[in-house]
Formats: C-alpha cells, sequence, structure tokens
C-alpha cells in the first residue's frame, strides 16, 4: 500500500496495513535538501521541482505535507492587501506591516487574487506545475492557501513579521476578532 492510501485510510479511520508517518516538510527546509538557497528555491522552476521531487524519492515511504505546493513563506495572502515581502537569501521572508492600529483595517481594500500581490504568480505556477507534475507521474494534493486565522494573525501587529506569540494572541482577541471579520468578507 502506498504511503498516501495509508494516510488516507488513518484520516477516514480505517485501518492501513501499517501506521503510516506523515511530516510536514516545505519551504524552510526543502532547498537545503538539494544545497540551494531559499530565494533560488522560491524564484527558479527547476530548483523547486529537483528539491520536492527529491524529498519524495528519497523517502517514499513518508507523506509530505503539504507536498507540493507553491509558496512563499507567508507572504502571499498579506501581499495580497499591499503588504511588502521583505525576503532573505538563505531564509523565510516575511510580510511588512500595513496595519498599525485596529483602526486602519477598514482601509484595506478586499484583494483580487487575479490581480493582487503574488496572487496571480502563484495561480499561474499552479497551472503549470500540475502539468509538469502530472507528466512526472506526481500530483498537487494540498494548495497552499491559509485561512482568515492566519491571515488575521499575521496583520497583527505582534505577530506580522513572523513572530508567533501565542500570548500575544490571546490577550488581543478583540483585534484578531476584528481581523477575522474583515477576512471573512469576501
Amino acid at each position: 500500500m502506498r504511503s498516501w492510501d495509508k494516510f488516507l485510510k488513518a484520516v477516514y479511520f480505517e485501518q492501513p496495513d501499517e501506521v503510516p508517518i506523515a511530516l510536514i516538510v516545505d519551504s524552510p527546509s526543502l532547498p537545503g535538501f538539494i544545497g540551494t538557497t531559499t530565494l533560488k528555491y522560491y524564484l527558479l522552476q527547476e530548483e523547486w521541482l529537483k528539491a520536492n521531487i527529491f524529498v519524495l524519492n528519497r523517502f517514499p515511504d513518508i507523506v509530505f505535507f503539504p507536498g507540493f505546493w507553491v509558496e512563499y513563506g507567508m507572504l502571499v495572502e498579506p501581499s495580497a492587501f499591499g503588504s511588502h515581502p521583505k525576503w532573505k537569501k538563505d531564509g523565510l521572508p516575511f510580510p511588512s506591516p500595513i496595519i498599525r492600529k485596529c483602526e486602519e483595517i477598514d482601509e484595506l481594500e478586499d484583494p483580487d487574487p487575479q490581480t493582487d500581490g503574488l496572487m496571480p504568480l502563484v495561480l499561474e505556477l499552479y497551472e503549470y506545475y500540475q502539468k509538469v507534475l502530472e507528466e512526472k507521474g506526481y500530483s498537487i494534493k494540498f494548495v497552499a492557501a491559509r485561512g482568515s486565522l492566519v491571515i488575521a494573525l499575521h496583520y497583527h501587529k505582534k505577530i506580522v513579521c513572523g513572530h508567533i506569540n501565542m500570548s500575544n494572541i490571546t490577550s488581543s482577541t478583540f483585534v484578531v476578532a476584528i481581523i477575522l471579520d474583515f477576512c471573512n468578507r469576501y
């Protein structure tokens, strides 16, 4: 039984022939598997493909989450709202803040995934990679689409630069609730 099939059996509370192993592996670790920089992994299609296929072939009995997904750290969704990315050659990029006070949230425009930020690039890359991967016998099982909570947390001033501190979230539930409300409008 293939690792993905074992995993799906476990997800649906069925009995796989053995316990599946699933690991979260994406841009913080994939570039290192092939000796490339994070920036090259994000920007060069052949590096992205090489890293993702390498890890699957090297560890065929493990399900890797999210698998083949187009991502730029946590930049895609915030960039659609107007956040400017801060790139590093060998580290995760992060979104720059676009709101400083809760009242500023009403000034944000609803994003259009066809035109705003990195979203159009990601959508185009998904179409491209889908075809390339199918030709190679692979498939995309997940897309990089974070929900409103993740977007809300990235807009919260305490964590907008990528530093998630759960105590800040619970002490400012009102702010997160306002941001969640905004994110769920569309």
